[in-house]
């Protein structure tokens, strides 16, 4: 996808696929996104949180980036990763389906009126080119993103339920 510029401005907005040296910021945003989705302080309501683990990260997001299944994206802004979409093309376990799951999607506060958008299409675009006919997107528990969806032809369909165990 090439650079957008805003009439009135001189900044550059773009969606570009990540490499590794972009590992940095790529964790600034994981980091970010796991603090936003609320798991890095306990959640009195079902006490499910984790520490953000760098490392661990780290390897993730290196095994999706570059495989033909696999989708890291960037929103970038003057040079800046200020987004991330990270996913994977997969077949549905149930039925002759291949679906597209966005295992992270983050955009900065600052920058979600455009940035959003932007990767949500590029991360569609990049579905079909795997021969997907759904795209599954999560939306942890926010009304806002939920119906921000909503408005992009999402719908749900599921929901998840997390049960901390006791190891042992």
């Amino acid at each position: 996808m090439g650079h957008q510029r805003r009439p009135d401005s001189d900044r550059c907005f773009m969606i570009r696929e990540a490499t590794m040296a972009d590992m940095p910021q790529l964790l600034r945003l994981a980091a970010a996104a796991h603090d936003g989705a609320g798991l890095s302080k306990p959640d009195a309501r079902n006490g499910f949180w984790f520490p953000f683990d760098a490392e661990i990260t780290a390897r993730q997001i290196a095994s999706h980036i570059r495989p033909p299944t696999s989708l890291v994206a960037l929103y970038v802004v003057d040079d800046r990763p200020e987004g991330c979409i990270i996913a994977a093309a997969t077949n549905y376990p149930n039925a002759p389906l291949r679906l597209a799951a966005e295992l992270v999607f983050w955009i900065e506060p600052a920058h979600r009126g455009r940035g959003g958008p932007m990767l949500l299409e590029y991360f569609e675009r990049w579905a079909a080119t795997q021969r997907c006919q759904f795209a599954h997107i999560s939306s942890k528990r926010d009304p806002r993103f939920a119906k921000w969806l909503d408005r992009r032809g999402y719908a749900p369909v599921e929901t998840q339920h997390l049960k901390p165990l006791k190891a042992g």
